[in-house]
């Protein structure tokens, strides 16, 4: 959980670093007369174009943590044998002879059109 809340705001802090040392680098350069201001301007707007889906790579990465963390608890879960502990006592089902009966059973679809919803069926 820390690590996401870091990752936003250190990726902003290394663009802002990024920056102020490219201008420092340019205004060398242009000094010195081996780039023209045009060229500076022209890899600061690439250089800003590539920030966007670096930052979106991050936000990637913290998805990709949090369900590599959940799956570990998953599979934690799964490989232990905490959920069958305290049933010691099973009911042995006996043999099915006759027949099931759903007497006034009623199934409502919430996200269905007009509420689509069966009422006071009877299955057999």
């Amino acid at each position: 959980m820390a690590q996401q809340a870091i990752a936003s705001p250190l990726i902003e802090f290394f663009g802002a670093v990024t920056i102020v040392l490219l201008v420092g680098y340019a205004r060398k350069q242009i000094k010195l007369g081996t780039m023209t201001p045009g060229e500076f301007m022209s890899f600061v707007i690439a250089l800003l174009m590539l920030y966007e889906p670096v930052k979106r790579l991050a936000g990637i990465h913290n998805i990709f943590q949090q369900a590599l963390g959940a799956s570990q608890r998953v599979f934690e879960y799964l490989g232990s044998r905490t959920a069958d502990k305290g049933k010691t006592q099973r009911q042995k089902l006996t043999r099915f002879e006759k027949s099931i009966l759903f007497d006034s059973a009623s199934f409502h679809y919430p996200s269905a059109p007009d509420g689509f919803s069966l009422d006071k069926i009877r299955l057999k």
